[in-house]
C-alpha cells in the first residue's frame, strides 16, 4: 500500500517502529507489520529517487538513497529476529550483516541524517544474538575491474567505490584477478565469508554441524 505522504517523512516513523519490534520477545505477527511498512516505504523511496534522477537533482537522489537503504537494512534487522525464532541461524545471521551493511553505506551517503547510530546499534545487536565468528579473507591481484557508474575500467575514470552518484552506488566490478592466498582475519571485509565449522561444532549454534566429515569448514554464505 502506497500513499501520497513524502515518502522521507515516512522514513522517520518506520524506522523507529522497527527498532520497537526488533526484540526476540515481540510476536511473530507484530514484526510481519512492521516488514509490511519497511518494505512500502521502501518501494516509496525508490520511486521518489527515481523523480529526481529524471529531474537531474543529483543531490536529491542520493539523500533519498541513502533513506533507502536505511529503510531496507531496518527492514533485514527485523527480519533477522523472524528468522532466529524460525530457527534459521545462517540466514539470520547473514540478514543482519546486510542489514549492518546497509547502514554503513546510507551513513557513508548522508551523513547528516544520523544512519550511522543504526551501524553501532547492529553492531551491538551481533554481540548479544551470535557467538564470536572467525572470519576468512581471500588476497588477490586484480587485473581488471571496471566502474559500476560509467563501465570504464575503474581507475581511468573520476569515480569511486563507495560514493554515490545520482542516486546510484558506486562498486568496483573485479572481472579478471590472480586469487594469492586466503587468510583468517579479525576485520574482513564480508563477515559473510567465515568459518562455519570448527572440530565439528557449527560455530553458530555450537551444535555438532551435520558435516561432521571435516574438521574445518569454510563457506562463504553470501
Amino acid at each position: 500500500m502506497t500513499t501520497d505522504v513524502d515518502p522521507l517523512a515516512r522514513l522517520d516513523g518506520a524506522l523507529r517502529n522497527a527498532r520497537r519490534v526488533s526484540h526476540p520477545a515481540v510476536a511473530r505477527a507484530v514484526r510481519d507489520e512492521a516488514e509490511v511498512e519497511l518494505e512500502d516505504v521502501a518501494r516509496g523511496l525508490a520511486e521518489a529517487k527515481g523523480k529526481a534522477i529524471l529531474c537531474g537533482d543529483a543531490d536529491g537522489a542520493n539523500r533519498l538513497l541513502a533513506a533507502e537503504l536505511a529503510a531496507k537494512g531496518a527492514l533485514r534487522e527485523v527480519q533477522m529476529w523472524s528468522a532466529l525464532e524460525g530457527g534459521r541461524p545462517e540466514e539470520a545471521w547473514n540478514l543482519l550483516v546486510e542489514a549492518q551493511n546497509l547502514a554503513a553505506s546510507a551513513a557513508r551517503i548522508d551523513e547528516v541524517a544520523g544512519y550511522s547510530h543504526d551501524v553501532n546499534y547492529r553492531l551491538a545487536v551481533e554481540a548479544v544474538a551470535f557467538p564470536p565468528q572467525i572470519y576468512m579473507s581471500t588476497g588477490m591481484i586484480v587485473q581488471e575491474a571496471e566502474c559500476s557508474i560509467c563501465g570504464s575500467q575503474y581507475d581511468e575514470c573520476e569515480h569511486v567505490k563507495g560514493r554515490a552518484y545520482s542516486g546510484a552506488m558506486c562498486t568496483r566490478v573485479i572481472t579478471r584477478g590472480d586469487l594469492l592466498e586466503v587468510s583468517i582475519v579479525d576485520e574482513p571485509s564480508d563477515k559473510r565469508c567465515r568459518v562455519t565449522t570448527v572440530d565439528g561444532i557449527d560455530t553458530l549454534t555450537l551444535l555438532p554441524n551435520r558435516h561432521d566429515g571435516e574438521d574445518v569448514e569454510n563457506r562463504s554464505a553470501g
